[in-house]
């Protein structure tokens, strides 16, 4: 498998946190299928490999188009390989679903949007000039231009988000939503609608998603640490509540998690070796 991580664009880089490719020749649909966490961003991403079968709501693995726009999901959905693997990911910073041109977050809501549904027919060529690329850099000059082409620029709200969503980050999602909003000087009520609208999630599930990407971090880092421990460290109440969020979020409990496949979380949370 081979995981690389590219940093966007100067002028892309208040929108766009981190472009990603993901090549595993070796795929095959006789592997097992992996859960990918939550993250709280919405991601482009462009296959031209096999795409992977997705199960984005427990309803079964369906196919994927070849260009997706992958919207909020609250809970983990599982991948399975059907071939060899080439792909190109854009993970957009959380607060810019409010820049997207002709969709909204609400609209992708644990969805894996074919990109020509949303954006025309004309991103068809974008795989088509991906598929003919012979090299990484050709690869990402492709996804650049479709970035600048369907992202609006940053507004005055969306800069004010983005510090909330850091605030959030920085905390491993600890911190109060009602001291957020405060801060911000807007009621609580208002800071929901501008998460609901921009993000696509609410303040405290995003806030969940925070504290549960820090767990897996920590899970991956420091394999044999106290669960209590952990749960002290990250704001959980106690080793219950850890569990119970493990399970509501991932799907499964903490013990069936650690004991799955793990691949593309480690690639995503910077763990891959």
């Amino acid at each position: 498998m081979r995981y690389l991580e590219f940093p966007p664009p100067a002028d892309l880089a208040d929108r766009v946190r981190l472009l990603w490719l993901l090549e595993d020749e070796h795929a095959s649909g006789a592997q097992e299928p992996e859960r990918v966490l939550p993250d709280g961003c919405l991601e482009v991403v462009l296959h031209w490999g096999a795409p992977y079968d997705a199960d984005t709501r427990g309803d079964g693995f369906h196919a994927q188009a070849h260009a997706v726009l992958a919207g909020q999901i609250e809970r983990s959905l599982r991948l399975r390989a059907t071939g060899a693997v080439g792909m190109l990911g854009a993970r957009l910073h959380p607060w810019a679903g409010g820049c997207l041109r002709g969709t909204s977050p609400t609209e992708l809501h644990q969805r894996l949007a074919p990109l020509d549904e949303l954006w025309g027919a004309a991103t068809r060529h974008v795989t088509e000039r991906l598929v003919d690329a012979r090299d990484d850099d050709t690869r990402l000059r492709v996804m650049h231009e479709l970035l600048r082409a369907r992202l609006s620029p940053l507004d005055a709200a969306g800069r004010e988000l983005a510090a909330a969503v850091r605030s959030l980050e920085r905390s491993a999602g600890a911190t109060r939503i009602a001291d957020l909003a405060g801060a911000l000087g807007h009621s609580t009520r208002k800071l929901q609608r501008r998460f609901a609208s921009r993000v696509g999630l609410s303040p405290k599930h995003f806030a969940r998603i925070t504290r549960l990407q820090a767990l897996a971090s920590q899970l991956d880092a420091e394999k044999h640490a106290p669960l209590a421990q952990l749960a002290a460290r990250l704001g959980y109440a106690d080793q219950p509540h850890l569990a119970r969020e493990v399970r509501d979020i991932v799907g499964v409990p903490l013990r069936a998690w650690r004991a799955e496949a793990h691949a593309l979380t480690d690639c995503f949370l910077g763990t891959h070796a």
